[in-house]
């Protein structure tokens, strides 16, 4: 769902091919078997199709972790430097 512009929620279809646009073959980042992404961001905000397609579909790897660990700063420098 979105808000849009109005600030009322709304359904948005997404369809298979606008996730393969966002991450295969793009030009403005390198995605490939090296990638490695923390997801970060909630399930329910967009920013989580690309953080979750983007490595999987072009070979790389997704970390996922508790929210409790993404929140604490000491945590988070943990995960980044164990996973790179």
């Amino acid at each position: 769902y979105t808000s849009g512009t109005t600030g009322e929620p709304k359904g948005v279809m997404v369809e298979h091919r606008n996730v393969i646009r966002l991450v295969k073959q793009t030009n403005y980042v390198t995605l490939d078997e090296e990638t490695r992404i923390l997801q970060t961001g909630n399930m329910v905000f967009d920013a989580s199709t690309f953080e979750i397609w983007g490595p999987l579909l072009n070979g790389g790897q997704l970390y996922l972790t508790k929210n409790k660990q993404i929140l604490d700063v000491v945590n988070l420098k943990e995960l980044i430097e164990r996973y790179h």
